[in-house]
């Protein structure tokens, strides 16, 4: 009964909506399970969709309640509300676009042409970066609250080295130059003259024009550089295809991404360490607090915070795997389980020095079972590599046969 109302602030306006967006993609594809038969009735379907959304908000409803014996969480009934509106816009999108969005994937899994797949992905990348530029959907409703955005570094005109570090500033371009890639191999299936360099200026000044009112977000001058660069590179990419296109059926090309990826993933979670931990007894505690439950550490991080972290570290991941794939379907001659078991002892290798090394660096917070979640990123990359490159690979060497011989 004394369950509050709480007066959320720009600080909190993240952690409310990601409380939201939880509950969205299990309802939309639990009711794409019970709904999608074409042997039910209509009527049937409805039931079925009405009794799952009245489970799910009584799911939302328990899980708080539950959440009173659970310190630190918050209990509040803007967080009932938070998942109930997840739960009726997850119902309610499967009824509007759950059977084309079921076509849509059901064609392009048995998709066998590479330049169809490629089409498609293209397409639903540019569609994920525009919903992840303003992810979580923290807008700003005063001048006062985008002043407070601006002190605290979110927006800026030019990145200085003591905001985020080096490295910090490398991930910011990398995330701006990948969000416009898409884009620019899009454009450059539709305009391959210079006349597509303008529209890739607009797009990377448009994406961090849209980041200013979002509170989460970073918006700065150097980032629409980065863009650009990146819009340019996809744009490239498509024009001069023949030029390079034989690099996937390469080896070498894939071994020399894989090495330099196994180089860059150490730097990219340690990167912004702010010294050793040297003192014995902190080392002992850090060791002991590197044991823990999986997903405990977690719990006591914002829900925005551990949907992004848990984001990054399987995309990451993903890209290892996506390599070793690729590698796999350029090699006439090799058995395909080998290299996926070296790559997953490289990932579960890379896992577990990053986890060890997090011990004696501070400011991290080493967690050993982060390594099963390197490990399911590395998977979940091989496994989209294998679909990508399927049914390709006699094909793909017939075209470097042509490009050989011409």
């Amino acid at each position: 009964m004394a369950i509050p109302w709480l007066e959320l602030g720009v600080w909190e306006r993240a952690d409310w909506i990601a409380n939201t967006l939880i509950f969205i993609p299990p309802t939309f594809l639990l009711s794409g399970y019970l709904c999608s038969s074409k042997h039910r009735s209509l009527l049937d379907k409805l039931s079925a969709q009405l009794i799952l959304v009245a489970v799910l908000c009584a799911l939302v409803v328990g899980i708080e309640l539950i959440q009173i014996w659970f310190p630190p969480r918050t209990v509040s009934w803007n967080d009932v509300v938070a998942g109930i509106i997840g739960v009726l816009i997850g119902g309610i999108s499967w009824t509007i676009i759950g059977s084309y969005m079921g076509v849509w994937a059901t064609n392009l899994l048995h998709q066998h042409d590479l330049s169809t797949k490629m089409a498609h992905l293209t397409v639903a990348a540019m569609l994920a970066f525009i919903v992840y530029s303003i992810y979580p959907f923290d807008f700003v409703f005063s001048l006062s609250e985008l002043e407070e955005k601006r002190e605290i570094g979110r927006l800026r005109v030019w990145t200085e080295v003591s905001v985020l570090g080096w490295v910090g500033m490398m991930q910011s371009w990398g995330v701006a130059a990948m969000r416009l890639l898409p884009f620019g191999i899009w454009l450059g299936w539709r305009i391959r003259s210079l006349w597509a360099v303008p529209l890739i200026v607009l797009l990377a000044v448009f994406f961090e024009v849209i980041q200013i009112p979002i509170f989460s977000k970073h918006a700065a001058g150097d980032e629409v550089v980065a863009g650009l660069i990146g819009g340019l590179i996809g744009w490239w990419l498509v024009v001069n295809s023949t030029s390079w296109s034989r690099v996937l059926v390469d080896p070498t090309a894939w071994t020399l991404l894989i090495i330099a990826g196994s180089l860059l993933i150490p730097v990219l979670f340690l990167g912004n360490a702010d010294g050793f931990v040297t003192d014995p007894q902190a080392v002992s505690e850090r060791w002991n607090g590197a044991f823990t439950p999986p997903l405990a550490r977690y719990y006591y991080t914002s829900e925005y915070s551990a949907l992004s972290n848990l984001g990054g570290k399987l995309a990451i991941f993903g890209f290892l795997g996506l390599c070793f794939s690729g590698y796999i379907h350029s090699h006439r001659k090799i058995s395909k389980w080998l290299p996926i078991l070296v790559g997953a002892l490289i990932a579960g290798s890379l896992g577990l020095f990053i986890e060890v090394s997090q011990v004696y660096l501070a400011p991290f917070v080493a967690d050993l079972t982060d390594v099963g979640i390197y490990l399911l990123g590395y998977a979940i990359g091989v496994v989209a590599g294998g679909w990508f490159f399927a049914d390709e690979t006699v094909s793909l060497r017939d075209t470097k046969q042509c490009l050989d011989a011409s």
